[in-house]
């Protein structure tokens, strides 16, 4: 799980966790990552969750971006704007999975990006869980997020195929020794957050 004494990460490991804030930055890097790997021709795959509003409504609702053909499913109830309890779509959110794994193992990529190993995962044994074992099966590269609080339980599931990026610098440094070469370098003139995608 660990790397050597001067970088934490394992840039070898397969499956590479970015610890979360509470800023949501790490799912802003994400989408910035999925569109580089796209612009460099990397066969992608994977979702992303977008948050999309309601007129009227005070909570948005929760859906799945497909990154192999942007195909969005809806992953949330609607309970009202009163309701506190979680309000995932735990059968949307299966059908989705199972849609992406078969995706997975009839083309496979070279990376897989999910939001994150969440309480579905970590808890339920559910999720994304299935998909992220069927593009390790492949010998894709899995890129996703994880909170302080799921790092014991994505540890647990990852064992030796999986490190820890506590920063972006550390992703950044893992997708670099994943896909060497073909990992774009920053693009002169590119804009900063574009540019530190580049490692």
């Amino acid at each position: 799980m660990a790397g050597d004494a001067g970088d934490p990460i394992d840039r070898d490991a397969p499956l590479c966790a970015l610890m979360r804030d509470a800023e949501g930055a790490a799912d802003a890097f994400l989408v910035r990552v999925a569109e580089r790997a796209r612009a460099a021709g990397l066969r992608l795959a994977g979702a992303l969750q977008i948050d999309a509003p309601r007129p009227g409504r005070r909570r948005s609702d929760m859906m799945l971006c497909d990154l192999t053909d942007d195909r969005r499913t809806l992953i949330s109830e609607d309970r009202g704007d009163l309701a506190e309890a979680c309000r995932l779509d735990a059968a949307a959110l299966t059908e989705a999975a199972a849609r992406i794994e078969r995706s997975m193992r009839a083309a496979p990529p070279d990376l897989v990006i999910f939001n994150k190993f969440g309480k579905a995962e970590a808890e339920e044994g559910g999720g994304m869980r299935d998909a992220i074992d069927a593009a390790l099966d492949v010998g894709a590269a899995v890129l996703l997020s994880v909170a302080p609080d799921r790092v014991a339980a994505f540890e647990a599931f990852a064992g030796e195929l999986g490190t820890i990026a506590a920063d972006e610098a550390a992703a950044r440094r893992w997708l670099s020794r994943r896909f060497g070469a073909r990992w774009p370098t920053p693009a002169e003139g590119g804009d900063a957050a574009d540019a530190e995608l580049g490692g």
